[in-house]
């Protein structure tokens, strides 16, 4: 279907990390910016309250995330099947951990429990994902998420970790976004800064 095996291997390595800079625009709350990217500009998804234009659903996921303080989404066993050289049916395994605050609308996901801290939701699902490259570009134009199984834990207390650990944020002032920059400064010769203690 690809002229050259190497062209096929840059369209799967493409895919993937639209996949996971997805995940990234999830759990950094960074809806409109690494979300966004992941979809053609007229998508549609069903991410479990029917199809819905992606703009609606990113609308959406903004107002929730709120009242969200952490999520991971780690996307594996993804398995890529080319219809066409633009166009591809992709279908990749979901395990989502997330910690919603009490404000959240645990309505939405049948959660009559949450403790005065909210609740943790882990969930195991599937994307299932019609990729198509547009000008050189591989993103993601229909999606249906399939849920296999979901538990939650009602929170009395927020979790608590070391004061030492490096703690995630929901947000623009996670870790990640420091290291990004530290690695444009030694990228540009420029001295790094804001490097995290005991790092030598």
């Amino acid at each position: 279907m690809f002229p050259t095996f190497v062209e096929e291997l840059e369209a799967r390595t493409r895919i993937q990390d639209v996949l996971y800079r997805h995940s990234r625009g999830i759990d950094r709350n960074d809806q409109l910016g690494d979300r966004a990217s992941a979809y053609h500009p007229d998508a549609w998804v069903d991410s479990g309250a029917g199809r819905q234009p992606v703009a609606d659903l990113l609308t959406l996921r903004r107002r929730e995330h709120d009242e969200t303080r952490h999520t991971m989404h780690s996307v594996t066993n993804v398995l890529i099947e080319f219809a066409s050289p633009d166009v591809a049916a992709v279908e990749s395994h979901v395990i989502a951990v997330e910690w919603e605050a009490a404000g959240y609308d645990f309505a939405s996901r049948g959660i009559t429990d949450a403790g005065p801290c909210g609740a943790r939701i882990l969930s195991w699902c599937r994307y299932l994902d019609i990729f198509e490259r547009r000008s050189g570009e591989w993103r993601i134009r229909d999606r249906t998420v399939v849920f296999g199984d979901t538990t939650h834990e009602p929170l009395a207390a927020d979790p608590v970790l070391p004061q030492c650990f490096q703690v995630q944020q929901h947000g623009a002032g996670d870790p990640v976004y420091a290291l990004l920059e530290r690695a444009r400064a030694v990228a540009e010769g420029r001295r790094p800064v804001g490097r995290p203690s005991g790092t030598g």
